[in-house]
């Protein structure tokens, strides 16, 4: 489910959410899970069906929240009368062996695990990865310097409330991750792109995503608007220092930047 492996021809000219919506649908030409009906199986047979759907879909990319909870209101009589989520959940404990179908197995598990919450009426407790919300921010990053698109404009794109119910720890860390694994790979440092991961992570207040930023940002060279990028920064260590993972280090690294590219005076200066 790796982004960096799609190769898709895409128009800029297009929306944010129109460039989002290629480059995600390009990911999943066949979907059976959404088109499994299970109130009519039963037993052995009905599980079988739903193991077959797991085992095609998940590889393909990620299960996302609304479609959990559509799967489930869908064939929820039938999950709740055979108790297959309890059932997989039991019979495939987490942390398994790095045997080959390993990850496969733990991701049929973790798919379980959030369908579960579903069932119980949490959605809210569903915590997935999301290359939808991947998408949009590669798409936002696309499309800021284009005719007259600013970072303000992607940012109320992220603060949607149909974007942050992508929004899960989980899902701003796959993000994060994902620019870790490619940042080697790609022609130039992408600050933007970072800086809308660590907007995502300001608004789920995922703590670990957050101390991912505060390195990478500490380290990128500032992106054309650098009001931006410092606004960014200040907003990213008021939050930290809350949580008391704000260092001496940090703050002069930011005082350094906010004395280069402001009028203003460090406090260390005072």
């Amino acid at each position: 489910m790796d982004p960096s492996d799609q190769y898709v021809s895409v128009e800029l000219s297009k929306s944010p959410d129109e460039i989002a919506n290629v480059l995600f649908g390009s990911m999943l030409p066949d979907d059976p899970l959404a088109r499994l009906d299970l109130r009519a199986a039963t037993g052995e047979r009905g599980l079988a069906l739903f193991m077959a759907a797991l085992v095609h879909r998940l590889p393909q990319r990620s299960l996302e929240r609304d479609e959990i909870v559509a799967f489930v209101e869908r064939n929820r009589a039938t999950l709740q009368h055979e108790g297959w989520l309890e059932f997989l959940i039991d019979k495939l404990p987490a942390g398994r062996s790095n045997d080959e179908g390993a990850p496969l197995l733990d991701a049929i598990r973790d798919a379980a695990v959030q369908m579960r919450h579903a069932l119980r009426g949490r959605p809210q407790d569903i915590n997935v990865i999301s290359n939808r919300l991947l998408y949009l921010c590669i798409a936002l990053d696309m499309k800021l310097g284009d005719d007259g698109f600013t970072y303000e404009t992607a940012v109320a794109y992220l603060r949607r409330s149909q974007t942050q119910a992508l929004m899960s720890d989980a899902a701003v860390m796959f993000m994060f991750a994902d620019y870790y694994r490619n940042m080697d790979e790609i022609d130039e440092p992408r600050t933007g792109h970072v800086m809308l991961l660590t907007e995502c992570a300001l608004l789920a207040d995922a703590n670990g995503a957050l101390l991912m930023a505060k390195v990478l940002l500490r380290g990128l060279p500032p992106p054309v608007d650098t009001a931006a990028w410092l606004d960014v920064r200040r907003r990213l260590a008021a939050r930290l220092r809350s949580s008391g993972s704000w260092t001496a280090e940090d703050e002069s690294s930011l005082a350094r930047a906010v004395g280069r590219f402001t009028d203003e005076v460090p406090d260390d200066d005072l």
